[in-house]
């Protein structure tokens, strides 16, 4: 049934997945949402009510899907327009349960126009401002949450996919990087001193420490994802030689976001940063996966582990 909604990316399908996203969203929250929640920028932290993360979240997750759901279809990267929306709704879910701050949340814009422009880098010559751009963006980012260092790490990995690995290549976007901050040192200097200087730079590398026996304990609820997952690499290998060039470096590029998120993830023990920012890749591995399955009850299956998966996370 589910399968069927979303096979092509016309009014209807739109409709369908507008429509689910907004109600799976608003159900785990009024389920199992957070009785309060924050918002933390640099090294401040507001405290809010919980009815927040239903107010913020459901359309910063609705929008995203969709504007992400636009952006890989315009490649186009699957072999058949597919309307990925909810599939990646129910990736990012979770985070409204797992997570009393609305930090990463918030980062979601920025996410998508962070993976527009990389995406971009495979068909635009001019590619000086996009990485420019990249690198401002990481700079916003890191305002919220400091392990989106990782996001340098994965442009800079990018820029080897695209074959556009070079010395100004690198630097570009640490520029931009430090022209965002640049702004809001000064203006922390000329507002509130150098201390809040001191203060917001330290945010920078304040990065959690590892923990990695909670690893182990929360894996039983990713578990039908990996059986999602396992599939949807072998499928992705299977047909990596036989698309075009463009899809073949949009699809390197995800799988390098992926690996390097999840790397950092275990090293830095983040589980919300660590499945938002992975959300994006799993989406289109998944959704590439349900694409190429021929059997209407293979595609079913794949959305029973999908709502499985965010089941588990409501016990």
């Amino acid at each position: 049934m589910l399968a069927k909604l979303f096979d092509d990316i016309g009014i209807a399908s739109f409709i369908h997945s507008t429509v689910l996203t907004l109600a799976f969203t608003l159900l785990v929250y009024f389920v199992s949402g957070p009785s309060s929640v924050s918002i933390g920028l640099i090294h401040y932290t507001w405290s809010l009510p919980g009815y927040w993360a239903a107010i913020l979240a459901t359309p910063l997750i609705l929008f995203s899907s969709l504007w992400f759901n636009f952006i890989i279809n315009s490649i186009p990267l699957f072999k058949r327009d597919y309307q990925l929306c909810f599939v990646l709704a129910i990736l990012l879910i979770p985070v409204l349960i797992t997570q009393g701050s609305l930090d990463l949340i918030l980062l979601l814009p920025l996410i998508v126009l962070f993976l527009s422009r990389q995406l971009a880098l495979g068909e635009n010559p001019a590619i000086a401002y996009l990485l420019f751009d990249s690198g401002t963006l990481i700079g916003l980012m890191l305002f919220f949450e400091p392990l989106s260092w990782v996001f340098l790490l994965v442009l800079w990995l990018g820029l080897v996919n695209y074959g556009h690995f070079g010395l100004k290549q690198i630097l570009i976007p640490v520029l931009g990087l430090l022209a965002i901050w640049f702004v809001v040192c000064s203006v922390l200097y000329w507002t509130a001193g150098i201390s809040e200087v001191v203060s917001a730079l330290g945010a920078l590398v304040n990065l959690p420490q590892a923990n990695l026996p909670v690893w182990s304990e929360n894996l039983w609820r990713i578990s039908p994802l990996v059986i999602l997952l396992i599939p949807s690499f072998l499928e992705l290998l299977g047909a990596y030689g036989k698309v075009k060039v463009l899809q073949s470096k949009s699809f390197g590029f995800l799988m390098i976001m992926f690996i390097a998120i999840l790397v950092a993830g275990a090293v830095f023990y983040n589980p919300a940063g660590l499945w938002i920012w992975m959300a994006f890749p799993t989406a289109v591995l998944v959704v590439n996966l349900i694409n190429a399955l021929k059997r209407r009850w293979l595609k079913e299956l794949a959305y029973l582990l999908l709502l499985s998966y965010l089941l588990l996370f409501l016990i």
